[in-house]
Order: C-alpha cells, then structure tokens, then sequence
C-alpha cells in the first residue's frame, strides 16, 4: 500500500489498496463473457442438426433432426429413402408415435395415401412413382412444454415386416 502522493490533500498519508481480489474477479468475468460471446458467434451454440443412417448394402434410409433443441422451436425433421435401382411405387413408413407427441404437428409434406396405427407406431404410406429417392418432411415446431428427452425411431415396412430402422434422441431443453 502507498500512501497518498498529494501532501496538501485531505487524503494525505491514507494508504490506498488497490483490491487486488476484485480486480481478479472482475478480469475473470470479463474474459468469460468475452469467450461466450466468441463462442456464440462461431456459432458453436444454438440449433444443431444431425442424421442417423442405415442401409441394407443398396437401399438407405436417413433421418435428419435435432438432437438437442429447444421447446417452442422450429426445428428439421427429415428422412429420406434411396435406392439407386429405384423404389417401389409404394413404401411403408412406421414412425414412434410417442416421438412425434413432442412435436406441435402442422402436416408432412408429401401427405401420406394412407395412415394406419400399429401399436406404438404410426403407419404411412406414401407414393414414390418409382423415383430413386423419396424425402419425407415434418413441417413442425417443439411443443412448448418441457420433456427431457424423447428417442424414436423410423422404419422402411415391407410386407408387415420392418426391413430397415433408424434410431435417434432428442433432447429438449427449457
């Protein structure tokens, strides 16, 4: 501690400290808000997509969703089906109904030509005119009420059995 350099002052000979504990905290913080802001512009946080994939070795089934979001929220859901020898003029969709309960559901583009329940699962069909690809998209928000996480699932149907499956999880946060 030095004392005051002014001698005609009232202060004269008070010692001043400079609080060298805040001084530290307040670096800290700093950087650390410097960081975070940083980091958001990088675009490190925020809306992340991933997609899960399964192929039988010529036909592949992809999904693409969020795997951490927010409630409330836009979000992509996809799936997408190839087969470079070409799809049938039909395929058979089962999606985990329980899924699709954290979704505020507007439509499915294309809709589907019929819609049928199995079990925990939702049965569409939908008509591909023998494309080589067909995209499957869930126009959609998370519905505004919190659920941790929710995993699902998507299957190609062939003859009642599920020839082809997809797992994923998303989770939701507040």
């Amino acid at each position: 501690m030095a004392p005051s350099r002014a001698d005609d002052s009232t202060t004269a000979g008070i010692a001043h400290a400079t609080p060298r504990r805040s001084v530290v905290v307040r670096g800290l913080v700093t950087t650390l808000l410097a960081v975070l802001v940083v980091v958001g512009l990088l675009g490190f946080l925020g809306d992340r997509t991933a997609v899960a994939r399964a192929d039988d070795g010529g036909r592949e089934l992809a999904v693409t969703y969020a795997p951490v979001a927010r409630n409330g929220t836009g979000v992509v859901w996809r799936v997408e089906l190839s087969d470079p020898a070409g799809l049938p003029p039909e395929v058979q969709l089962a999606i985990d109904a329980a899924y699709l309960q954290i979704f505020e559901h507007q439509r499915f583009y294309p809709e589907p030509t019929e819609e049928t329940r199995d079990g925990d699962a939702l049965l569409f069909t939908f008509t591909t005119e023998g494309q080589t690809s067909f995209v499957l998209e869930h126009d959609a928000y998370l519905a505004p009420r919190y659920s941790a996480a929710r995993s699902g699932s998507v299957s190609l149907v062939e003859a009642g059995e599920r020839v082809l499956t997809v797992s994923f999880r998303t989770v939701l946060v507040p």
